[in-house]
């Protein structure tokens, strides 16, 4: 919360235009949805394994969440959701 008052603040002191906004927002909520994914394979590795690859069980399965609409594009404002796949 404070980051986002911080870039509100910003915003209306004329420090930062909106694209910039935009850019902060995005990354902001970047590094929040990657702060869930540790924190779920945190969670769960330890209860069900590492989820391994159905074509080479000895590798590591991989993972990918992709930001969909204004944040996949950067340009996230206050009143955004994110939309996840």
């Amino acid at each position: 919360r404070q980051n986002l008052v911080r870039l509100g603040a910003q915003i209306v002191a004329g420090r930062i235009d909106e694209i910039e906004m935009m850019r902060r927002l995005s990354e902001q909520a970047s590094a929040l949805v990657q702060a869930a994914i540790d924190e779920a394979r945190r969670e769960l590795d330890p209860r069900f394994g590492r989820p391994m690859s159905e074509e080479d069980p000895t590798r590591e399965s991989l993972f990918c969440v992709v930001g969909m609409g204004k944040l996949g594009a950067g340009e996230l404002n206050f009143s955004s959701d994110i939309d996840l796949i």
